[in-house]
């Protein structure tokens, strides 16, 4: 196989993963390049993947050749890479770890069970895949569906048992993009479907999932391994394949990775996801990685690892100014000061930082900071950026709390870190009583928590969550942006539902008039509604809705539990009626709902929400975890934050 050895030169292995005896390590690399002439698919560079991953990914991961199997090219049909996926999950053994790559083209096909958002699938292309739809043919019926991939992916991890780890790399395209440019693209816009059905759906929405692996576990959870995954693009971006020096081509994702590793082992798989995004931003204009899974393990033996709370860096303006994609809600407030530092920096004690900044502005979601010392853009791009001093600032929840003790000391700890809350003993909106019990109250004398029955070593991290969340709803409370270019309307369809085995099934939908009293929206205990948006402006745009209760209970509406926020996508002159039925329940009164457009995908936790909802759970560490941030892009571009004002009644 023909394999560019110099494009990793000076590469010196860390010893760290290399000699791995136990647990066993497994790999299975499929990749496809040439693909049939008369397939309509264009010729990729996958063998240049190839090569790589066996020169640099493998030695890293402790993958031995007799544990590796490479299916490329004529080989790579579907039956073959079934047969090949079987005889992973039958090598396999508890406690192994496996890496699955596949290189090669991507493409959506029109669903065939009613489980996507957009009415679409992706896929992965085999050799044996054409790419146009043949009513009197072919039909997309040798394509890797996601829902194939993903039951393939539970099965390995199901074999592995939640000792073992799973790390999945994507370097395809699994959705068509309006840019263009130089290059060879792996993927289409070329929806596999009878053109009938494929003219219905882009009429009635558009927008992509990758979920290629399903990550939902199930009652089956403490059985599976964790998964980490990395796919090449951002849903309506095509996959560019990048230039290496000798003027031969390669996988954008598959090159970042090996460069990536070419710095190093990073401690774990956000970090080393941390380095692709950087290196992949320096070759590979306005193409966005993604990764999900359990990114915060340790590579070396697939085992959770702390991570300090962050920031990344969201733009380089220039040598002295950094943008970041963490802001007030994150504690990054005017005046703070902060330090940039290596990924995966665990030592800032004994570890110097790459430079030391004050942050000059801040929204709710970004930050600007003027550096004392320059950075250079390929350092800046993969670092961390840590609060060294908190700025004070004007807080937006004063509390105070009765009692003494260790435990009050330590929630005290915890909150003191916020300056956008403050402990006071005159106009606390919260009182935290720690005599008997605990219990937080607020001034009008409601009761967001208590802590009954739980076990008083739960009662601090309880009770420290329900005050950041109640500081956080405030402040989303304020949250508004206007953009001329993005302009997203949120409009409500009421509807009548029948049960039927614990799900709920549309019987009628009926006029939104009834929903409206004096134009106001007015939801009744007992209703359900449907969501519907729509894109009025100039440019498409990604979205995300919150919830913020009466009682300050944020919920996130979209994404929906198991979807990712890529799936939520809308071209100008689109609308989308989601398939997201909410149920109207308590807590009466007042109650806002944010809808918020950006244009690439805001990641909020990637978490499940609203309680609204039957079924649903809590939205917790978006709110508790203020450090938590996204996996592709920043803020600090275009953002439009529409609120819409509805009152729950009896």
């Amino acid at each position: 196989m023909y394999t560019k050895t110099y494009l990793l030169t000076g590469f010196i292995l860390p010893a760290v993963l290399c000699c791995m005896a136990q647990p066993r390590s497994h790999a299975l690399l499929i990749g496809i390049g040439n693909y049939p002439a008369a397939s309509g698919w264009n010729t990729l560079h996958a063998d240049n993947d190839l090569g790589l991953l066996q020169q640099v990914v493998l030695p890293a991961l402790g993958c031995e050749a007799a544990r590796v199997n490479v299916v490329a090219n004529a080989q790579a049909t579907r039956a073959n890479i079934l047969q090949a996926l079987a005889q992973l999950e039958q090598a396999v053994q508890p406690g192994d770890r496996v890496y699955v790559h596949f290189s090669g083209h991507g493409q959506q096909i029109v669903d065939d069970n009613g489980d996507e958002v957009d009415g679409l699938d992706e896929a992965l292309v085999p050799y044996d895949s054409p790419k146009y739809y043949d009513a009197g043919g072919y039909r997309g019926e040798n394509l890797l569906r996601d829902d194939d991939w993903g039951a393939w992916m539970q099965r390995l991890r199901r074999k592995l048992d939640s000792r073992g780890d799973l790390f999945v790399v994507i370097d395809a395209c699994n959705s068509g993009s309006a840019m263009r440019g130089a290059g060879v693209a792996r993927g289409t816009d070329v929806v596999m479907g009878s053109p009938g059905r494929v003219k219905r759906l882009s009429k009635q929405l558009s927008g992509e999932t990758s979920g290629m692996t399903d990550d939902n576990a199930g009652d089956n959870a403490v059985r599976l391994a964790p998964q980490a995954v990395f796919y090449a693009s951002a849903p309506h971006q095509l996959s560019w394949e990048v230039v290496l020096p000798d003027g031969a081509y390669a996988g954008p994702l598959t090159y970042a990775l090996c460069r990536a590793l070419q710095h190093g082992i990073p401690a774990t798989y956000r970090g080393l996801f941390d380095h692709v995004k950087a290196i992949m931003a320096g070759v590979s204009l306005r193409q966005f990685p993604l990764a999900e899974g359990q990114l915060d393990r340790r590579l070396s033996d697939g085992r959770w690892a702390a991570i300090l709370p962050h920031a990344n860096v969201s733009y380089w303006d220039s040598d002295y100014e950094l943008s970041l994609d963490a802001g007030l809600l994150s504690g990054f407030t005017p005046g703070t000061t902060v330090a940039v530092f290596p990924p995966d920096i665990r030592d800032t004690v004994q570890t110097e930082p790459l430079a030391t900044g004050t942050i000059r502005q801040s929204s709710l979601f970004d930050c600007k900071v003027e550096l004392h010392h320059p950075i250079g853009q390929e350092a800046a791009r993969s670092a961390w950026v840590l609060v060294r001093q908190a700025a004070l600032v004007s807080p937006v929840l004063r509390y105070a709390i009765t009692g003494q003790g260790a435990n009050v000391e330590r929630l005290r700890e915890r909150l003191s870190a916020y300056p956008l809350i403050r402990e006071s003993t005159e106009g606390a909106e919260l009182t935290i009583s720690t005599d008997a019990g605990w219990r937080i109250s607020t001034y009008e004398g409601q009761v967001p928590w208590k802590s009954g029955n739980s076990h008083p070593d739960t009662w601090v991290e309880q009770a420290f969550e329900v005050v950041v969340g109640v500081a956080r709803a405030r402040l989303l409370r304020r949250l508004e942006a206007q953009s001329p270019l993005l302009q997203l309307e949120l409009d409500f369809v009421p509807i009548t539902v029948r049960k039927n085995g614990g799900k709920s099934q549309i019987v009628e939908r009926l006029d939104p008039a009834l929903l409206q009293l004096g134009g106001q929206w007015r939801f009744r205990v007992g209703e359900s509604v449907l969501l519907r948006v729509s894109n009025r402006g100039l440019r498409p745009a990604y979205f995300s809705i919150l919830d913020i209760q009466p009682d300050e209970q944020v919920n996130l509406l979209i994404p929906a539990p198991g979807r990712l926020p890529a799936e939520y996508y809308l071209r100008p002159g689109e609308s989308r009626e989601l398939d997201v039925i909410m149920e109207i329940a308590p807590p009466l009164g007042p109650d806002l709902i944010k809808l918020i457009a950006t244009e690439t995908p805001l990641d909020l936790g990637g978490l499940a929400g609203p309680t609204r909802n039957a079924g649903w759970s809590r939205l917790d560490r978006l709110l508790t975890d203020p450090f938590r941030r996204g996996n592709d892009a920043a803020l600090a571009q275009e953002i439009q934050v529409k609120t819409v004002a509805v009152v729950i009644g009896e």
